[in-house]
């Protein structure tokens, strides 16, 4: 900005862009062109912590606190936000990226109702089931169950066993009050015909 209020806009870009930085400290005017972005500050503030923190582990340590101190806490600092700052992917800046692959790799694999889901074929027990015919019909419909489950049959039927399974075949007659209950383990299975 000049003496006379006029201001020397050089792209029409940094017009329209909402991004708040440091033009001036007091009387001291910084000596870049547009400025030293906020966020650039923070990833410097942040990468001179973790340069700091680097240098108190127990391996890594003795070989950062090598490093000549301007070198270790000054430059690199300073060119990582500033290699920081111009990093994006898909117009995000760098931190929210970051954080987004944390995520990305530290949280579940399979979400199901923003939930962790089980891996594929696991199997889960959901709560009790009951099947009925609809008012059209008596009959008994074709189908298998897979245990662990429990079955209530009302209608009069004919078992047959062969193997694992249990075969079911509807005989005449009208429902039960009472129906007999099938109880099968896991790997076992009723089919009905």
């Amino acid at each position: 900005m000049g003496d006379d209020g006029r201001f020397t806009i050089r792209s029409y870009r940094m017009c329209f862009s909402l991004e708040r930085r440091i033009h001036r400290v007091d009387r001291w005017r910084i000596p870049v062109p547009f400025g030293v972005p906020l966020r650039g500050i923070g990833y410097a503030a942040a990468l001179l912590i973790a340069m700091l923190m680097l240098g108190h582990l127990p391996i890594l340590g003795p070989a950062v606190t090598a490093i000549d101190p301007a070198i270790r806490l000054v430059v690199a600092p300073c060119c990582g936000a500033y290699l920081l700052y111009l990093w994006e992917i898909d117009g995000r800046p760098a931190h929210v990226a970051l954080a987004s692959m944390a995520r990305l790799h530290l949280g579940p694999r399979r979400i199901t109702g923003f939930r962790r889901a089980p891996r594929p074929g696991t199997e889960v027990r959901l709560g009790d089931v009951a099947l009925a015919p609809d008012e059209s019909s008596t009959r008994m419909r074709r189908g298998t169950v897979r245990g662990p489950a429990t079955v209530v049959l009302r209608y009069p039927f004919r078992p047959r066993a062969s193997g694992s399974a249990l075969r079911v075949s509807q005989e005449p007659g009208p429902a039960r009050w009472r129906g007999r209950q099938v109880t099968l383990r896991s790997g076992q299975r009723l089919v009905t015909r």
